[in-house]
C-alpha cells in the first residue's frame, strides 16, 4: 500500500469496472442514433414549415465578397496596435445588424 491506503497488488474485478446503468444507457443511445435521423426524414415530409429553406448560393457569394472587401480593403488591418480600425469594424458590424424601426 501507498501512503494514502491504495494497493496496487489487488487485481481489477469485473465488478470495479462496471458503471451502474451503463447497460441501459449504451443501449439508448444507440437506439438514438439509429432512429433519431429516421424521426427527422419523415417529420420533414409531414411538416413543411421544418423544411430548412434553400440557400441562393450565388447571392451569399457575392455578400461575403462585399463583407470581405470592407473588412480587408476599406477598413484594413485589425489589431490592437490599430484600434481605430477595431472600432470600424465594431461600427459596420453594429450597423449590419442594426434593425431599423
Amino acid at each position: 500500500m501507498d501512503g494514502w491506503g491504495h494497493s496496487y497488488t489487488e487485481p481489477i474485478t469485473k465488478e470495479k469496472l462496471e458503471i451502474p446503468g451503463m447497460k441501459h444507457f449504451t443501449i439508448l443511445l444507440l437506439l438514438n442514433i439509429i432512429l433519431l435521423p429516421v424521426q427527422g426524414i419523415y417529420s420533414a415530409e409531414k411538416d413543411e414549415d421544418r423544411r430548412i429553406p434553400m440557400i441562393d448560393i450565388p447571392t451569399t457569394v457575392e455578400r461575403l465578397k462585399a463583407h470581405l472587401h470592407e473588412l480587408t480593403k476599406n477598413i484594413g488591418e485589425r489589431s490592437v496596435r490599430l484600434p481605430e480600425n477595431l472600432a470600424k469594424t465594431a461600427a459596420y458590424i453594429h450597423d449590419f445588424y442594426r434593425v431599423d424601426a
